[in-house]
């Protein structure tokens, strides 16, 4: 993994963008089971996410619709919006836990024996003053 480089001073109110290519998990119920795997438990999953990553509060973003469980129906890429950003850190400690969440979920259903990942997940960061980065997780 490389972490994007900074381009400047991070300003108050920075928003980062994590978005999660959601379709490379069917077996994890697509978009709505995502959705549902970062909201369960969302007070202690988010509140974790966002203490570790630095930043004030965290909205799930699902297909352009704000998702509380919801099923959006465009083709956006499901996304993790933080804001209030501390550090540089901040996307790839956010991109760890997100990938940490749904690697758990992988290994509880692989043990469940319903199945592992089998294809890739793509998480694409953006922050205002950053360069885009890809990170391809095989």
């Amino acid at each position: 993994m490389v972490p994007p480089r900074s381009s400047g001073d991070h300003q108050e109110g920075s928003v980062a963008q994590v978005l999660i290519d959601v379709d490379r998990f069917p077996h994890l119920g697509g978009e709505s089971g995502i959705v549902g795997l970062l909201l369960a438990n969302a007070a202690r999953r988010l509140k974790q996410i966002s203490q570790k990553a630095g930043c004030r509060n965290i909205t799930v973003m699902g297909r352009g619709v704000k998702s509380k469980g919801n099923h959006p129906a465009s083709d956006e890429p499901l996304q993790l919006e933080l804001h209030g950003i501390e550090s540089d850190r901040t996307p790839q400690i956010a991109y760890e836990m997100v990938h940490h969440i749904i690697e758990e979920e992988d290994r509880t259903r692989a043990a469940k024996g319903k199945g592992g990942r089998s294809v890739g997940l793509k998480i694409h960061f953006w922050l205002t003053l950053w360069a885009s980065a890809t990170w391809w997780v095989e």
